[in-house]
Formats: C-alpha cells, sequence, structure tokens
C-alpha cells in the first residue's frame, strides 16, 4: 500500500520501483489525531520529513494579532517539512492536523541523501517548491484585490486544485474545511464565508450537498477568479 503511494507522489515521479522500495525502507509509518501538531513554527527541534498516505493537514502561521492564518492545505501524496532540512534554519510555519492523518516519515539525513545523489529527486523538488511559490504569490495577490465572494471563490479554486479533482466541466471538493478554516485562509470571518458560498450556490456557480462542494463549470469559474 505503502508503496503503491510513493508512487504518486509528485517528489519521486520518474523513479524505478526498485528505487522507490529502497526510499520506502527509509521511511516508518507514523498516525496522528485531529488537531495534533506535527510541526511547531519556529521550532529547532525535529529533523524529519513527512508524505501523507491519508488524512489532511494546515499550514499555519499567527499574524501581528495572534490570530492563525492557513497558508495552504495538504492531503493525501503531499508532502512537507523540507525547507528546515534544506537550509538548516528553524521551523517556517506549524503543520496541524486537520482529522485523523497518517504518514510516512523519513529522518532529515536520509531526505537530503536522496536530494543529493538522486538527480530526478533534486529536479522534481525544485519544481515542486517552485509551484508552491508560484500559487502562493498568485493567491495573495488575487485575494488582495478581491471582494469577499472573489476571495472565498478563489480559496475554493485553490483547494479543487490541492485535491486533483477535475472531472471535464465539473470539479469537486470531496470535503471541504470548515467556515473557520476558509475564513482563515480568505482573510475573512465566518460569517462573511457563509454569506459568500450562498451567494455562490444561489448564482448557481456551485452545488453543495453536506460537505461536498461541486463547482459546476470549472473553466469559467476558474477564468472569474484565477
Amino acid at each position: 500500500m505503502s508503496l503503491h503511494v510513493l508512487k504518486k507522489v509528485s517528489l519521486f515521479s520518474g523513479l524505478r520501483e526498485t528505487e522507490l522500495k529502497e526510499i520506502l525502507k527509509l521511511t516508518s509509518p507514523k498516525k496522528y489525531r485531529k488537531n495534533n501538531t506535527i510541526i511547531l513554527e519556529d521550532s529547532t527541534a525535529g529533523d524529519m520529513f513527512y508524505i501523507i498516505t491519508k488524512g489532511k493537514v494546515k499550514v499555519t502561521r499567527e499574524d501581528e494579532d495572534g490570530k492563525e492564518v492557513i497558508l495552504s492545505m495538504l492531503g493525501r501524496d503531499d508532502f512537507f517539512g523540507e525547507l528546515s532540512l534544506l537550509d538548516g534554519l528553524a521551523r517556517s510555519a506549524n503543520v496541524i492536523t486537520v482529522n485523523e492523518t497518517n504518514v510516512l516519515a523519513m529522518k532529515g539525513k536520509d531526505f537530503l541523501k536522496l536530494v543529493r545523489e538522486k538527480s530526478r529527486v533534486s529536479s522534481n523538488l525544485l519544481k515542486v517548491l517552485c509551484a508552491r511559490v508560484r500559487k502562493l504569490d498568485s493567491f495573495m495577490k488575487r485575494v488582495s484585490l478581491m471582494n469577499t465572494v472573489g476571495k472565498v471563490a478563489s480559496t475554493l479554486l485553490g483547494l479543487t486544485e490541492s485535491e486533483k479533482q477535475k472531472r471535464g466541466r465539473t470539479a469537486e471538493i470531496e470535503k471541504i474545511p470548515s467556515l473557520e478554516n476558509i475564513a482563515k485562509i480568505a482573510g475573512t470571518s465566518k460569517s462573511s464565508v457563509s454569506r459568500a458560498l450562498q451567494n455562490l450556490e444561489k448564482s448557481g456557480i456551485i452545488k453543495r450537498k453536506g460537505r461536498k462542494v461541486t463547482i459546476k463549470n470549472y473553466s469559467e469559474f476558474k477564468s472569474l477568479y484565477c
């Protein structure tokens, strides 16, 4: 099962199965309950790299008022913990579980050895880091210029992309984050998020059923809020 997960991790794209088996030997499975902190911002303790095999985590920081700001949401096949291993500095953000989460943990020295010795891994890592920087920069520019509906819609767009669930004209988020977490990503309030979602649904742009959200016309939605 874990080997199957590694095949889907972008960091290991293009590696042979024999190489993936060797990488799997360097990892150990760990389980975390909901709301557990895996990485603490500014911490110099810990020397681990993590791959998510089940569940979801939020990457957060605190603003000047001590309020939580969500920088991104990561799910199955995503990885985290690489930055402080690469530059040797303290952890740059908190990583907290959104629900019960399973990971494969790798020692920092083993991760760095992979990056040094396998050009495919280092190349993949650069691509992922560049994509993350571009995505965050684009998101910050968009939300700074948008009204509340636009900010929430843009957040949904980002969540849809992270879920990797575009299906033809439609796109789905199987389990939308809580109103509180969406508000922390979009930089607004829970009540504003609630009203924005209602407006988007009344406009026929999205459809909600429980925790599931369907964007009816993904390309049009993206052109409006990207």
